[in-house]
């Protein structure tokens, strides 16, 4: 199983935020950063779910170069690999992140293949806009669930290869009894 999860390089919680003298930015010159609180439990998720059901975890950022860390934050509990989409540093909108992070996970699906799972957390911590991951699952015309609490798999793949036509009835072993009977196209486990 192949999952990605988008983290978000956010200052540390409970720091003093400090602005810059024309009040327009940040001042991140004393400040500490982290992987936001919602992203962290993402990774751990993922990493849980692959240790159960076999694959890889890829974890992606957007973001400046110092972001790096919160990649090796991600490969110290279990990540196998780090992406960093690099940014000036400057602060990015949610369509904008959408953008920038639909192409990334275009180009990483054209070398090694479509994801079976991405996750995101539900909000930043900094900017808490709810968005990112939704703009992404709509650009990449996939479903989408914008609240977990925790998984359990019922295979060890239902990517892409189980996957029937849209017009079937939805055969595949992934899918749970309760789903199949479904039409291919409503059945979570077998949409394109």
């Amino acid at each position: 199983m192949r999952i990605l999860c988008c983290v978000k390089r956010v200052p540390a919680p409970g720091a003093k935020i400090n602005v810059t003298a024309d009040g327009l930015a940040v001042d991140a010159a004393h400040l500490g950063f982290t992987t936001s609180p919602h992203e962290e439990c993402g990774v751990e998720e993922a990493v849980q779910i692959a240790e159960r059901s076999g694959g890889e975890v890829t974890v992606m950022t957007l973001g400046p170069p110092e972001a790096t860390e919160q990649l090796r934050y991600a490969a110290s509990v279990g990540a196998h690999h780090g992406v960093l989409v690099q940014t000036d540093g400057s602060a990015w909108d949610p369509q904008r992140t959408a953008r920038a992070l639909t192409a990334a996970i275009e180009s990483l699906e054209a070398d090694g293949g479509a994801f079976d799972l991405i996750l995101f957390g539900n909000e930043s911590a900094d900017s808490g806009g709810f968005q990112v991951g939704v703009r992404v699952a709509h650009a990449s015309a996939v479903p989408s669930s914008t609240a977990s609490k925790g998984s359990r798999s019922t295979a060890r793949s239902c990517g892409p290869a189980a996957r029937p036509t849209a017009a079937s009835r939805c055969t595949s072993s992934a899918c749970p009894p309760r789903w199949a009977s479904r039409r291919a196209s409503t059945c979570p486990a077998t949409r394109p």
